[in-house]
């Protein structure tokens, strides 16, 4: 299942393709995860994948948690890029969540998510200035 709207983002729940692939990018080694999701059917009965990406806490905080076969709810938002005539899309993930099979779900820390949604937080002060997407 997914929702997405161009313009505020995505949310996902599906099974992992495969482990995630883990690595630190550049000269600040900066935590990157990218893994696959499976999300569904198209009316043709094909499987809908979204290829995922995070970064930092997110990244750190699962790295060693995505497993193949495994349920994941995800939020972020999508990034397109064209490459030799293809359009090419990423979910760049800024909250996750495994979906464990009675256990109840794991999830990063609140300040991980504080952290990775830094540039979203509003200060109540200015919430009259602001208009919100709902």
């Amino acid at each position: 299942m997914a929702y997405i709207n161009s313009k505020t983002g995505c949310v996902a729940t599906g099974t992992a393709g495969k482990d995630c692939e883990y690595k630190e990018v550049g000269e600040k080694q900066t935590p990157l995860i990218k893994f696959s999701l499976a999300v569904g059917k198209d009316d043709a009965g094909n499987t809908t994948w979204f290829n995922c990406q995070a970064w930092n806490p997110v990244a750190k905080r699962f790295k060693n948690i995505i497993k193949k076969g495994e349920i994941y709810l995800v939020f972020g938002a999508w990034e397109s890029r064209e490459h030799e005539g293809k359009t090419y899309s990423t979910l760049n993930v800024n909250f996750l969540s495994e979906l464990k099979n009675g256990n109840g779900p794991t999830v990063a820390p609140a300040s991980d998510l504080v952290a990775s949604m830094s540039d979203v937080i509003i200060s109540t002060e200015d919430a009259d200035d602001v208009e919100l997407p709902f």
